[in-house]
């Protein structure tokens, strides 16, 4: 039974209120997220070495410790970054292994296991799943979730004639991809861990403004900057990790032009008695760019998730990092504090007899 209780994407009469739901729906699940996305932060921040900073939950801020007197001492060894390689190494030490069975003796069916065995090594390799498998074990030994999106770029694959119309047109051709779970916004109602127990979600995702054009046929105005707490964060956490070669990685990035590019964002919807065939809308906070079933006859959001720790009754995972962060913390600070001690006391002043 699926676990859920948001409502269906709900039947409408004009491009407008359709907007205003989705805009909606992505306002609620952004705003139901905040709390998940200041542990991230918190979590790629001890990854990269500074350890120093805590999240203020009164305040809303990331607030950094680092900044003392110059007589105090803000040591940092860092073994989260020891963890996590280790732990990504040992999940990739084995490439995945399938084998394709016929389901009878016949040779056509015998011929067609071995052509689709073929098939799947060749997306092995043309796709990079390897690449894409080791960025997914990061997302979620950093922050508790990956997730990998499976779906047909009709903008891939070989050009071929068009029979209709003679142009010369691209084939299209699977795409496996990883996604940021920062790009990612559940359904907040959803109180299980399986995306097929998820109402909806959505994509969110920039891309430059001419590459929107060019796929969309339109013109695209500029943006303002998404409001809300998930910005606030972002460039809080980019302050904070100046120096580090971190670019962020939620929505904002205003470390980059922001003029040259559009945000885009997928309205996926899983089947259901209102709309059996599910849903999928494209849209950018001031239009609807498409709306329709799910395509190419998916019968579920076209999204798979690997969690670090599985956690029951949400849809986040928990990531190792998060565990270690205490002991990190501690371990910092006895060390501070005897490093501390052996400046102040190595060197003590004398008192000369008058």
């Amino acid at each position: 039974m699926p676990k859920y209780a948001s409502k269906s994407l709900e039947r409408v009469g004009t491009a407008e209120e359709l907007l205003d739901q989705l805009n909606k729906r992505f306002n609620e699940a952004r705003d139901h997220r905040i709390s998940n996305e200041a542990q991230w932060y918190k979590n790629m921040a001890f990854y990269l070495g500074k350890q120093w900073i805590d999240y203020d939950k009164t305040n809303r801020r990331l607030v950094d410790f680092g900044e003392s007197p110059s007589w105090r001492v803000r040591h940092v060894t860092n073994y989260i970054s020891t963890v996590v390689q280790t732990k990504v190494a040992l999940l990739m030490k084995n490439k995945p292994i399938w084998n394709v069975m016929s389901m009878t003796d016949d040779t056509a069916d015998r011929e067609g296991a071995k052509l689709s065995q073929q098939l799947l090594d060749y997306l092995w390799r043309k796709e990079e799943i390897l690449e894409e498998s080791r960025k997914l074990v990061h997302y979620g030994t950093l922050f508790g979730t990956g997730l990998m999106k499976t779906y047909w770029d009709t903008e891939s694959g070989p050009m071929i004639e068009d029979p209709e119309t003679g142009e010369m047109v691209s084939a299209g051709e699977i795409t496996i991809t990883s996604v940021s779970p920062f790009e990612i916004f559940p359904d907040p109602h959803c109180k299980s861990p399986s995306i097929s127990d998820c109402k909806w979600l959505i994509h969110a995702y920039k891309i430059s403004r001419e590459e929107a054009e060019l796929r969309y046929g339109q013109v695209f105005e500029k943006e303002s900057s998404e409001e809300g707490n998930d910005v606030t964060l972002e460039k809080q956490f980019q302050n904070l990790m100046s120096g580090t070669g971190y670019a962020g990685g939620g929505l904002n990035q205003s470390t980059v032009d922001e003029e040259g590019f559009v945000t885009i964002k997928e309205y996926w919807e899983n089947p259901n008695p209102l709309n059996p065939g599910g849903k999928y809308c494209v849209f950018t906070k001031s239009k609807v760019l498409y709306e329709g079933e799910l395509p190419y006859g998916l019968k579920s959001i076209p999204f798979s998730k690997y969690d670090d720790i599985y956690v029951m009754d949400r849809f986040w995972g928990m990531s190792t990092v998060e565990q270690l962060l205490p002991l990190q913390v501690e371990y910092n600070k006895t060390r501070s504090q005897i490093l501390e001690n052996r400046n102040l006391m190595a060197n003590p002043k004398w008192v000369a007899p008058t």
